[in-house]
């Protein structure tokens, strides 16, 4: 972590915690997603080595090989999730605006390319949880939906949060620049904070890391290898966020998963773990993760973990 902005990062999060004004949840590790798929399986393994429910001594390659055998899919879902923290006996709280597949998201891109498969898996598992896990399941609806406050409080108890959001409209404070998708990838940014991307849209940014919604962070990258079976996480593949949608596109959704580990009481920032950043932490304000928990796609889903190591 040499660079300028993981000092930065760091200086305002103190993973030591001896800041009155943060709170954080240490030990969770930051597992780096390698293909377009697998945000929520690193959130699951992060939080299974987190509560030593797998082999520790073995690595995180590992590890992921073997959720991933439980999952038995690449298109993951938020009772996925649920399903696999039950065999593991995790004690969490899945919340959710729809029980089973909401039939709107049939013609959504994100969801359509597997709906049929999706689909059935989705409302067996949900069927399951209902049968044998029935407390781990509570229904929220959008007019009376989870507070960002009952986030925080959660975690000040020193308990993490899994949440599906629209990476389109997650904006990093510390590593996010807002661009527009440009199929010629062509750089011409000069905003104060430059990144690596090779994706612009052709004119001068120069904001100064204000544009809350405009981050357009799709999760995707082109990988051959997610036709097959396995999946290969031990392969030297590094997925870097590097797609964006056209911020006017209020159609387009891209599904991908956090972990919620600490709040800044004095900045009033979320601080998470992103599978798809190269950063330790990421942070963001109550207002843009509002923003982006909540939009269509997404059904509110939060999975709130009530174990602790």
């Amino acid at each position: 972590m040499g660079d300028d902005e993981s000092m930065i990062l760091f200086k305002d999060v103190d993973t030591n915690c001896n800041n009155s004004n943060i709170t954080l949840i240490r030990n969770i590790e930051s597992i780096h997603q390698q293909f377009e798929w697998d945000c929520g399986l690193c959130c699951i393994v992060s939080i299974l080595r987190w509560l030593k429910r797998v082999d520790n001594s073995c690595n995180q390659n590992e590890n992921m090989e073997c959720i991933y055998q439980i999952l038995n899919t690449k298109s993951i879902w938020s009772i996925d999730l649920s399903n696999v923290f039950s065999e593991f006996g995790v004690n969490h709280k899945y919340y959710t605006n729809t029980i089973g597949v909401k039939i709107d998201y049939r013609e959504m891109q994100f969801y359509k390319d597997s709906w049929e498969s999706d689909s059935l898996r989705v409302n067996n598992l949900f069927l399951k949880t209902m049968d044998l896990n029935p407390s781990n399941l509570q229904l929220v609806s959008s007019s009376n939906q989870l507070p960002i406050k009952y986030y925080i409080d959660h975690i000040r108890k020193g308990l993490p949060i899994i949440i599906l959001v629209d990476s389109c409209y997650l904006y990093c404070n510390i590593c996010d620049i807002p661009f527009k998708n440009n199929t010629n990838n062509n750089t011409n940014n000069n905003t104060n904070n430059n990144t690596n991307n090779n994706t612009n849209n052709n004119t001068n940014n120069n904001t100064n890391n204000n544009a809350n919604n405009n981050t357009n962070n799709a999760n995707n990258t082109d990988n051959s290898n997610n036709t097959n079976n396995s999946i290969s996480i031990a392969s030297d593949n590094e997925f870097i966020k590097n797609k964006y949608r056209e911020v006017d596109d209020e159609n387009g959704f891209c599904g991908h998963y956090i972990i919620l580990v600490g709040y800044n009481f004095e900045t009033k920032e979320i601080i998470y773990i992103d599978p798809s950043s190269n950063k330790r932490f990421c942070t963001i304000t109550e207002r843009n993760i509002d923003n982006a928990r909540m939009k269509s796609g997404t059904d509110l889903d939060s999975i709130f973990i009530l174990n602790q190591p």
